[in-house]
């Protein structure tokens, strides 16, 4: 027997391997088939009874006869029936709830109520007046004890009235300086070349010493011609020795009770210079007129007296005491 007498007919599987192969996948093919032909006729039975359970009962009658009925109007002929459905189908209104029983009056509630009355009896018109006072009398805002010193505590009320008298007091200030700055001032200075040339001007206190050298240049054009052609930026005011900035205004000096290396620079109502028969180093209460110069003059002459003595004037420096601890240095 050859090789070919062992094949399968159908298949090209020619071993013994290869036929118990063979077998068991046909068997699996069959039991598939099987479990499909199931389950399909499964599918079908179920469709079919959810099928025939879709209807009710009432879609197998006539509602309109179904309606007659149960309306009471029992089995009609033929000539009832058609005449019944001709007329329009009258839907009934629907039905009207009964009005609400109201509750009886509470005999707890009614005791309550008589219970207040008589506590709101007055036994007298003095007592009523005294409540109606009471009554009208405005509650206070603060509930913390009158009887006890509660000022370290928050109030707001009491912080909101601090507030308005401190705005009070502010504004009162500030309309006092300007007031104060409206004031006529009287100035006494000097043209100083080498020499003094004394003048008086009288301008506003609140007046700048740019505005003050501007007034002083045009007084003193008339004598001195030289100074039309000057700016004002070309002019310096020294004071007690210091030179003093042009934004600077009287009032600022006043208000600050300014003092320089030998007098008050708050005061400009001088008579004569004292320091011309006194010592220059010693600081005094009287007041020395200012000095208006040119600028290039006090460059050519910085080394000599008194522009050796000038220096540029600084807010909170105090010259006195400078100039009392550097003459006690020259006296040790």
């Amino acid at each position: 027997m050859s090789h070919r007498d062992f094949a399968r007919p159908g298949t090209n599987i020619n071993t013994v391997e290869g036929n118990k192969a063979g077998g068991r996948a046909a068997k699996l093919t069959r039991q598939r088939e099987e479990d499909q032909k199931a389950y399909e006729e499964k599918r079908a039975q179920i469709e079919a009874d959810a099928a025939r359970g879709l209807g009710h009962i009432d879609d197998k009658f006539d509602k309109t006869i179904l309606n007659t009925v149960l309306s009471g109007g029992g089995l009609q002929t033929a000539a009832e029936y058609k005449a019944a459905q001709s007329q329009p189908v009258v839907h009934a209104a629907p039905p009207v709830a009964p009005p609400a029983k109201t509750k009886a009056p509470d005999a707890r509630a009614a005791k309550r109520a008589k219970t207040r009355q008589i506590a709101q009896l007055s036994f007298g018109d003095a007592y009523g007046n005294e409540e109606e006072e009471e009554a009208q009398a405005p509650r206070p805002t603060s509930l913390k004890c009158p009887d006890v010193d509660t000022a370290f505590l928050p109030d707001a009320a009491r912080d909101a009235k601090k507030a308005e008298r401190r705005t009070a007091a502010a504004a009162e200030w500030r309309a006092a300086q300007e007031r104060a700055k409206q004031a006529p001032l009287e100035v006494v200075y000097s043209y100083w070349d080498g020499a003094g040339h004394r003048r008086t001007l009288t301008i506003e206190r609140g007046a700048t010493i740019a505005a003050f050298l501007e007034r002083a240049r045009d007084q003193l054009s008339a004598e001195f011609p030289d100074l039309k052609r000057v700016a004002v930026a070309n002019l310096m005011y020294v004071k007690e020795d210091l030179i003093v900035p042009s934004h600077f205004s009287f009032h600022d000096l006043i208000v600050a009770r300014a003092r320089g290396k030998s007098g008050p620079m708050f005061d400009f109502s001088a008579r004569e210079d004292v320091r011309l028969v006194g010592d220059v180093r010693v600081e005094s209460d009287a007041s020395h007129p200012g000095k208006v110069c040119l600028r290039g003059w006090h460059e050519r002459n910085m080394h000599i007296f008194p522009a050796s003595r000038w220096e540029q004037y600084e807010p909170g420096v105090d010259y006195g005491a400078r100039n009392h601890d550097a003459l006690k240095a020259a006296d040790l």
